[in-house]
């Protein structure tokens, strides 16, 4: 998924299966902003929603204090399962953080006990979230 520097970026309408591990962009150092993630649907996802600043491929770590900014990033209208326990992960750089995330109507459950909540993981972010499962207590409530 490209798109050219300061331009709104949309996923729209899409849904992720068991192959695909979560939808991430790779953003090349700078910032990332306005990207909007809506009517997306997860099935047996490993972690459905990511954003991670110090992210590692394996070999090479995201050094703190390294990382692009972060901002106008919005989750909305999501709903499916996850299979591990760590459905919702949001984790920034102290230094640069993760400004104006928003989050609505989400609703991830794992596919064998649709009633229990994953753990969220999360630091160095501030936004909003309305109607979310599994609560992101990071994330101030609004009300819907």
């Amino acid at each position: 998924m490209t798109r050219g520097l300061g331009k709104p970026f949309k996923v729209r309408d899409f849904r992720f299966g068991k192959p695909f591990n979560e939808g991430k962009n790779t953003i090349v150092p700078g910032y990332a902003r306005k990207i909007t993630y809506d009517h997306i649907t997860f099935e047996a996802t490993s972690n459905p929603i990511i954003i991670d600043q110090h992210y590692c491929n394996g070999k090479v770590c995201a050094e703190k204090g390294k990382a692009v900014a972060v901002s106008d990033i919005t989750f909305s209208n999501m709903k499916g399962t996850y299979s591990k326990e760590e459905p919702i992960t949001l984790v920034c750089d102290s230094s640069k953080g993760c400004n104006n995330v928003r989050m609505e109507q989400i609703d991830l459950r794992t596919p064998s006990e649709p009633g229990e909540k994953g753990n969220v993981k999360c630091s160095n972010v501030k936004g909003e979230r309305t109607s979310v499962t599994p609560a992101v207590p990071c994330l101030s409530a609004t009300k819907a």
